[in-house]
């Protein structure tokens, strides 16, 4: 019998991507607005002259304070997530944004700014880890990797959006060009906040909690099937989440004790490299600095508008794509093998036509920056964005998830933060070399993916539940349980669906350890 994924499941998991659409659009939209000369003359801000200096420095606090707040959010989010659920950190993140979008779209001074961009930084980083650790909690085996896939794509929508908001309000004259698209942050976490009652908890973290019979209605309910009415798809699993959370919660440790424990440590390194991986590739800096970018080709400011949101719109649609592939060829492969040495590529020919035509008449040189630009952003959306939030939400055990996937999407916003705010000044100083520190941390994390992750998906056995994916890294797992692709629609033999020991990459078997 194959498990369908019910339509209640996948509308819960859609309704969570407005907390997605939020961070995109949130994270995207001040690169627009840097484009209105309005902006610039209300906060007594100089393009050129003396002043120039101090506007670029405070173009890079704007950036990355977002992300220094998007840290504070991250680091946060494990403290109520874990006591009050997975539900109560969405609604909190919509909150912080909704102030801070507001005092964005009314600011009256750049410290009023920077104090805004802070708030709905904390708010979107509620947002980061909470969205993609609550579709992976609340998926079926089968196809988590596109269902949390999902996250990335509409993050991709936030950005698209954010980028033809800002095309359309740019012949906007005065302050409304400016403001406006600020002022339309609010109304996604609005709507999120809006839903989050009418959303099911976490049957995992029910079942954590105490709230056993709670958890086996939630598991009935987002995994019912009409094809099946014992709906034996969803006991099984409910039957597995119990004997492995039972088994965890015998040896229960505390955060210190965890940390000491190898296969733990690994896998909090494995989350916060994972991301570091995502980031050292500079597409934040590419979304961040478009105009930049594009006037270095010869540009027209329009225009810079126009390529901008060619981008993200590629960036969406290859999300989707990536979440689409995760499920069939596992993701360390996908985020090694396509994602960053595709990405690495691109980064090595742009900055060779950087060097070499950099602020030459060359429509020809220009033409051929663009398409790689473009280029990267498809490699980089299919093969490392998807993965990377795919992999960071699965590879922790219930009790340590919410703590495990802060702490790894944390270096989202922790590099986001640096290397947006280095950014304008690298741009003005050094150029075309800025190419060159993401070639070196793309070179070195490609290696370290493929020499070192373990995969969180075999090609040999399919379905793997998320407390069956512990035993990757080391741990434990209850052994008699039938694996849940005996439901789902891959059509695996019976003895694909054997788990041994060595369908399992141990991490130090590899070709060294980072434990």
């Amino acid at each position: 019998m194959y498990h369908v994924t019910s339509a209640y499941n996948i509308l819960v998991v859609l309704a969570v991507t407005m907390g997605s659409f939020t961070y995109g659009y949130c994270a995207s939209i001040l690169a627009n607005i840097y484009s209105h000369a309005a902006f610039y003359e209300y906060l007594g801000l100089s393009l050129e002259g003396p002043g120039a200096s101090h506007t670029n420095s405070l173009i890079a606090a704007f950036s990355a304070l977002l992300y220094v707040g998007g840290f504070i959010g991250c680091c946060l989010y494990p403290l109520s997530a874990s006591r009050f659920g997975r539900r109560i950190p969405l609604g909190v993140g919509s909150v912080f944004v909704i102030v801070g979008g507001a005092l964005q779209a009314g600011t009256v001074h750049s410290a009023m700014m920077c104090v805004a961009r802070i708030m709905t930084g904390i708010g979107i980083g509620h947002f980061l880890p909470g969205c993609p650790l609550y579709q992976a909690e609340v998926a079926p085996a089968h196809n988590r990797g596109f269902m949390v896939g999902l996250h990335a794509s509409v993050v991709g929508a936030g950005f698209t959006v954010a980028q033809w908001i800002g095309v359309a309000f740019f012949h906007t004259a005065g302050q409304a060009g400016w403001r406006a698209p600020l002022a339309l942050q609010c109304v996604s976490p609005l709507a999120m906040l809006f839903v989050v009652p009418f959303l099911p908890e976490s049957p995992r973290w029910l079942y954590l909690t105490g709230h056993v019979e709670q958890a086996e209605k939630t598991i009935l309910r987002l995994h019912r099937d009409r094809a099946d009415p014992s709906n034996s798809y969803a006991h099984h699993e409910f039957q597995s989440i119990k004997a492995q959370l039972d088994l965890e919660a015998e040896n229960k440790r505390t955060l210190w004790d965890g940390l000491a424990d190898p296969h733990m440590r690994k896998r909090f390194i494995f989350g916060f490299l994972v991301n570091t991986a995502s980031q050292s590739s500079g597409s934040i800096v590419i979304l961040t600095y478009s105009s930049v970018i594009y006037a270095r080709l010869g540009f027209s400011a329009f225009l810079q508008g126009i390529l901008a949101g060619v981008w993200t719109v590629l960036l969406t649609i290859f999300n989707l794509l990536g979440g689409i592939i995760t499920d069939k060829i596992g993701r360390v492969k996908q985020l090694g093998m396509i994602g960053l040495l595709g990405c690495l590529l691109c980064l090595i020919i742009s900055a060779a036509l950087s060097a070499t035509y950099a602020g030459k008449d060359n429509r020809a040189a220009n033409t051929a920056g663009t398409f790689f630009i473009f280029l990267f952003v498809c490699f980089f959306a299919a093969g490392v964005e998807c993965p990377s939030f795919v992999y960071s939400s699965e590879i922790f055990p219930a009790a340590w998830r919410a703590s495990g996937v802060g702490v790894s999407l944390s270096a989202v916003q922790l590099w986001s933060a640096i290397l947006t705010g280095a950014a304008a000044i690298a741009f003005e100083h050094i150029k075309w070399k800025f190419y060159l520190v993401f070639i070196c941390f793309t070179t070195v994390m490609a290696a370290v993916v493929l020499l070192f992750f373990p995969e969180a998906r075999y090609s040999t056995t399919k379905g793997l539940t998320l407390e069956q994916i512990s035993k990757a890294f080391g741990d434990v797992i209850v052994e008699d349980m039938t694996p849940l692709d005996n439901f789902s629609h891959d059509k695996v033999s019976s003895q694909e669906q054997v788990y041994s020991e060595h369908e399992f990459m141990d991490v130090d078997a590899r070709k060294g350890t980072m434990g």
